[in-house]
């Protein structure tokens, strides 16, 4: 064996190094958040009137907390006060038909559209008496949302506000489009509506009942298919009920748009086809649940507004097909009451003037 054989290999190994180990520097501690401190003839005069009525005169708003970040929604205001400020936010509501929840105690307004945007108003107060308005969005469309709080706020100053709203025409260089392609648009919408149905998910049921919605609205031959389809009928009428308390709050919420989706297509579907309606769907709409669960809906559309509405519009053309429903409807109908939301009350109207003819 050579000499160089003989040698002691050496393997590579990691060099060990000795590191020093300490205790990492401490954080110094946070000082803790003085509360607000708010007057107690602020506390207890924040309110001349009882809390349980929605136009309750607000003497002051609450302060302005030092870690609070406001959206970009929000103007200030200098040249009024709390109490025009919250009228006028009140009235501009009403006016567009929102529904809103007035929470006293924090001062603030829950509110939704009709298209289920959900979003808050909130009320502030500076130390130089400088007003603060806030709208902060919770869900739903984002442009929805900017058109409303654009139309709120501007009302908050005093200023005149366009509506949330606004129609837009169909430009009238589109062409014109024949009664075998609407027919056939027709078709596909059913189609895809029934193949969202059967999926069984609340989203796509949810989708099935609005798509269903915007094709029934004005559309006579839609109507007339959607009450023709069984399957698709009775899934409309199965919601068309009021939904079961569910402990979930996002299926509850979930089902109480497809509750209010699905009177809403039958209601537009009715105010198409209510001359022609099959005997099988005419018996169907006139069932005693059905008309339970229509007339709690007005009794209770100062909670519920936006389907108070489609319950209206639908014992409203129940009450042109049979004289007996008609009848059924005006005994158990609530006295008439001068709604604030601004499109329950008009609808209201328009159903109590059929009692007079």
């Amino acid at each position: 064996m050579s000499t160089n054989d003989r040698k002691k290999i050496v393997e590579d190994s990691p060099t060990m190094r000795s590191v020093a180990l300490v205790s990492p520097p401490l954080m110094p501690l946070m000082q803790p958040l003085t509360p607000l401190k708010v007057s107690s003839s602020v506390e207890t005069k924040l309110y001349t009137t009882p809390v349980n009525n929605k136009s309750a005169a607000i003497v002051r708003f609450p302060a302005f907390p030092d870690d609070y970040f406001l959206e970009r929604t929000h103007v200030r205001i200098h040249d009024a006060t709390a109490e025009e400020v919250m009228s006028r936010v009140s009235a501009i509501l009403d006016h567009e038909s929102i529904a809103t929840t007035y929470d006293h105690k924090e001062v603030s307004i829950a509110c939704e559209s009709v298209d289920h945007v959900e979003f808050v108003m909130r009320f502030f107060q500076t130390d130089d008496d400088c007003l603060i308005v806030e709208a902060q969005r919770c869900c739903g469309c984002s442009f929805s949302f900017h058109q409303l709080a654009k139309c709120v706020l501007r009302s908050a100053k005093g200023l005149p506000s366009t509506s949330a709203a606004r129609p837009l025409p169909l430009p009238k260089c589109l062409p014109p489009v024949s009664e075998e392609e609407q027919q056939s648009c027709i078709n596909e919408g059913i189609e895809i509506a029934i193949s969202l149905m059967k999926q069984g998910s609340l989203d796509a049921q949810l989708m099935a009942l609005e798509s269903l919605s915007q094709m029934s609205h004005g559309s006579p031959a839609a109507a007339a298919m959607i009450f023709k389809n069984t399957e698709l009928f009775d899934f409309i009428l199965s919601f068309a009920q009021l939904p079961t308390n569910n402990d979930y709050e996002m299926e509850r919420s979930n089902e109480c748009q497809m509750h209010r989706a699905a009177m809403k297509v039958i209601a537009n579907c009715l105010e198409s086809v209510h001359s022609n309606l099959e005997v099988k769907c005419r018996d169907a709409l006139l069932n005693d649940a059905l008309l339970a669960s229509l007339l709690s809906e007005v009794s209770v559309g100062h909670e519920k507004p936006h389907e108070a509405c489609q319950a209206i519009r639908v014992l409203q053309v129940l009450a042109q097909v049979s004289a007996e429903t008609k009848q059924r409807i005006q005994v158990h109908l609530p006295v008439a009451e001068d709604y604030r939301h601004a499109r329950l009350g008009e609808l209201a109207q328009q159903l109590y003037r059929t009692w007079e003819h």
